[in-house]
């Protein structure tokens, strides 16, 4: 006889989420089998496909199944522009007018793969970067970002990885 608890699978709905890069670190990230490495015990994402952090670099954008990514790990509202994870305040920055849907999975110094979430990697193009789209925040040098950009669609292209040229993240 069937259960109806067996018939009800409820999970989690969180949806696309999205994680901005550098090139440079994009690549880094896919040399490494999409895994991504916290520098503060957490990775961010966001809700946003069109995220406008003013200090976040924004030239590649993984977006990933968020429900699917929810069942293995824990997926937290972060804001920051509100109280810092680091010190258990957690909040969206809406009390300080801020329109931010960030989330974020801690992972202290572990990895997260995020290669079986994947939905699709989108890149700015290069020729359409200029001040407002905060490409590549880390470095300003025009060599190097140009290089990071054409190593990263010469290493996807090699790796027969899908991926969308962009000229913004709409």
């Amino acid at each position: 006889m069937i259960k109806l608890k067996d018939l009800i699978k409820e999970r989690k709905q969180v949806g696309v989420l999205y994680h901005f890069t550098s090139y440079c670190s994009a690549i880094s990230i896919i040399k490494d089998n999409f895994n991504l490495h916290a520098e503060r015990g957490y990775i961010s994402f966001t809700r946003y496909k069109n995220f406008k952090a003013p200090d976040i670099a924004k030239d590649v954008r993984f977006a990933v199944d968020g429900t699917k990514l929810s069942d293995r790990h824990k997926i937290e509202p972060y804001s920051s522009f509100g109280a810092s994870p680091e010190g258990g305040g957690i909040g969206r920055g809406a009390h300080l007018g801020q329109e931010e849907a960030e989330e974020m999975i801690r992972i202290g110094d572990r990895e997260l793969s995020i290669s079986k979430y994947l939905l699709q990697i989108d890149i700015l193009d290069i020729n359409f970067l200029d001040s407002t789209t905060n490409a590549s925040f880390f470095t300003r040098d025009a060599k190097v970002i140009n290089k990071c950009y054409q190593q990263l669609v010469e290493l996807l292209d090699q790796r027969y990885i899908g991926y969308n040229i962009v000229k913004n993240f709409t």
